[in-house]
């Protein structure tokens, strides 16, 4: 019986080199370096995988440009399978990719010939809407195809309860200890620790919010929500869905909240009803306001940024829908919290278009390409998958925090996710 392994795409398995070596004459060495070679690549998407999920702000910063363990894992990672050419990628794979690439392209000749006032920003542009999609549409398609389903969303699924556990300890730590709980490092890069309660925005009066390890809460809040639907569908201990719940109201965040609530009652909607359910659901509803407003009185938690007119200060940003151009016109600066409003600021009118016709590509071959995935179980985690995305672009209306550390990473892996399910039992294009 073969080694179980997590990527089952590599051609040379361990029973296949031994079964080799009876037909062909190969040095010990030349199999003891295939062997390693395949174990190197299997750490290196452990590593990846550890780092992205659970620590995903770990590394270290050059000229204010940050370099996570996370990004850097899966740059060698993606090295590798390019060097030695041992990948493939289906055509549903290729052409999401050919359909973010316009926008990409818009985006980088607008920085070339305009310049930018930020050169973060600017680097952090090109790895979510070129670097990522190219990794993630080529290089994982294949692995995500023949990856050991189960075990991978064991990983998934631990990894995100570790997350969400070690946010509500940190939380009631820094509360009791009057501290943030902080490894420089592992979980930020040393030069941010002196301010970071400044930068993060995450005072709330008396409290501070919800971070865990990605260091913002609303950041943390957002990937989540990306992951909510196929978590739960994943998880099976009302314990560990608990806690995931509780780390996303605990951080204070209206965008967080909001998604909540859309999650919350579309899986009511499109459930069958009975009254009995109906009074279960109103419970349900009663006694989290009810928790709610206990902790607000309890923690004595400031409220007033539930009813700030002026939108968490992003008010200023609907100026953008009087001012805005065909095309780009000004130095790149960023794309703002509401993500449709800082995208039709800096790359205009054609600049939206070809971002929501790239955000929106995987989900349309998803829903109207002819694959599908095979069987119940992978079609079950496709929609739990899907949901998650559609979910990702309607926060984008209030904050989508999509240039920061990981949230492309994880909406381009959710992609490729999606599109490789359907594919597990059918042949990719071999490159």
């Amino acid at each position: 019986m073969s080694e179980k392994t997590i990527l089952c795409g590599w051609k040379m398995s361990i029973n296949g080199v031994k079964g080799g070596l009876r037909t062909r004459p190969v040095s010990q060495a030349l199999t003891d370096l295939c062997m390693r070679y395949r174990h190197v690549l299997h750490g290196l998407f452990f590593l990846f995988f550890f780092f992205l999920v659970a620590f995903p702000k770990g590394g270290f910063k050059v000229r204010g440009i940050p370099f996570t363990w996370g990004y850097l894992f899966l740059a060698v990672f993606s090295a590798f399978s390019f060097i030695k050419g041992r990948f493939s990628f289906s055509r549903q794979q290729l052409l999401a990719l050919l359909c973010v690439l316009p926008f990409a392209f818009l985006g980088f000749g607008a920085i070339c010939l305009l310049g930018t006032t930020d050169t973060g920003f600017a680097a952090s542009f090109m790895v979510s809407f070129l670097f990522l999609p190219v990794v993630f549409f080529l290089f994982f398609s294949k692995y995500l195809e023949d990856v050991d389903l189960g075990l991978f969303e064991k990983m998934l699924s631990n990894s995100l309860f570790f997350v969400s556990l070690f946010g509500v300890f940190a939380f009631f730590y820094k509360m009791f200890f009057f501290d943030f709980l902080l490894i420089p490092h592992l979980m930020i890069p040393v030069e941010d620790i002196q301010d970071f309660a400044v930068t993060r925005m995450i005072d709330r009066g008396n409290i501070f919010k919800l971070v865990s390890t990605y260091n913002n809460g609303n950041i943390y809040g957002v990937c989540m929500l990306m992951f909510f639907n196929y978590y739960f569908y994943l998880e099976k201990s009302l314990f560990k869905k608990a806690v995931f719940i509780l780390a996303l109201i605990l951080t204070l965040s209206r965008t967080v909240w909001i998604g909540l609530f859309i999650v919350y009652w579309l899986g009511f909607i499109f459930k069958d009803k009975t009254r009995s359910s109906l009074i279960r659901h109103l419970l349900f509803v009663g006694l989290c306001i009810g928790f709610l407003g206990a902790c607000v009185l309890i923690l004595n938690i400031n409220t007033g940024f539930l009813f700030d007119a002026h939108l968490g200060g992003r008010l200023w940003q609907l100026e953008t829908l009087k001012t805005f151009t065909l095309f780009p016109s000004s130095a790149f600066q960023q794309i703002w919290e509401i993500v449709y409003l800082g995208i039709l600021e800096n790359f205009g009118l054609i600049g939206l278009f070809l971002f929501l016709f790239g955000m929106l590509a995987p989900l349309t071959i998803y829903f109207f390409g002819s694959k599908k995935a095979g069987n119940r179980r992978c079609r079950e985690a496709q929609n739990r998958i899907a949901a998650g995305l559609i979910l990702y672009l309607i926060v984008c209306c209030s904050d989508g925090a999509i240039q920061y550390i990981p949230t492309m990473a994880f909406f381009w892996f959710l992609s490729s996710l999606l599109l490789s399910l359907g594919n597990r039992s059918q042949k990719s294009v071999p490159v």
